[in-house]
């Protein structure tokens, strides 16, 4: 049975990676469609028997030279200089500072410090808390990439990181779909509540003229990849119940 979950898991991380990179392409952004949603939610739900039969209980990881983590400690964070130390202290005090400090000051939090503390919280026990960060931090770094023209260097950074800790949020995130389903509608809606400052910063090069018309974009694809998921699944529902009646 061991053998069969790493399997599991080797072609969830590996499919998943593809798609994942596939999505945040800057490319790729506009044509996230149902076929990827039907990929990556299917192995997600096929991951959540595996991961529930032996859960990873930390996310011990190394993304120089931003992050890293070994059996549940960090050692080193370098994403945000006032929450830094926060989030090396290793005590969940230390997370709830950082994730205050969030709440008062979202406007210019990177995904990237967003990434940070869902690993944090998935390290705490926090799991929904995990994967309510990485899902506005994934939101917010859609719309970032799709308003602005940042370096190949930047971007692959950015994505990387998502990817790595996406590997382990999703699987426990995709184990209960209803509350998957809402986490990612507050995500999105909170993305949208509060726009990141940084897409309107002159000093960075941006691929509109008009940046504010731009993030609206990006935020509407937001909403028609929330769709498609939501299409998805309906469309399984109907196909569930009909080959249990017939």
């Amino acid at each position: 049975m061991g053998v069969i979950n790493n399997i599991n898991r080797c072609i969830f991380n590996s499919v998943l990676g593809a798609v994942s990179r596939f999505a945040f392409h800057l490319g790729g952004i506009v044509k996230f469609s149902v076929k990827i949603v039907v990929i990556f939610t299917a192995l997600c739900c096929a991951a959540c028997t595996s991961v529930s039969r032996d859960p990873v209980k930390s996310i011990d990881i190394y993304v120089k030279p931003y992050y890293s983590a070994e059996k549940g400690k960090t050692k080193n964070v370098f994403v945000h200089k006032q929450l830094d130390p926060m989030l090396r202290e290793n005590s969940i005090n230390g997370y709830q500072s950082a994730v205050k400090f969030v709440q008062e000051n979202p406007a210019r939090i990177s995904p990237m410090t967003m990434f940070t503390l869902a690993a944090r919280a998935y390290d705490f026990g926090l799991r929904d808390e995990a994967v309510k960060w990485f899902y506005r931090g994934q939101n917010r770094l859609i719309t970032a990439l799709y308003v602005l023209n940042l370096p190949k260097a930047t971007v692959a950074e950015n994505t990387g990181f998502s990817q790595v800790i996406g590997q382990f949020v999703n699987p426990y995130a995709f184990c209960d779909l209803n509350k998957q389903r809402q986490l990612a509608e507050d995500a999105v809606n909170w993305v949208i509540s509060h726009p990141y400052e940084i897409v309107f910063m002159k000093e960075l090069p941006a691929k509109f003229q008009d940046r504010k018309i731009a993030l609206k974009e990006a935020e509407e694809k937001l909403k028609v990849r929330l769709k498609a998921q939501d299409e998805f699944l309906l469309i399984h529902k109907i196909k569930r119940i009909g080959n249990k009646s017939g």
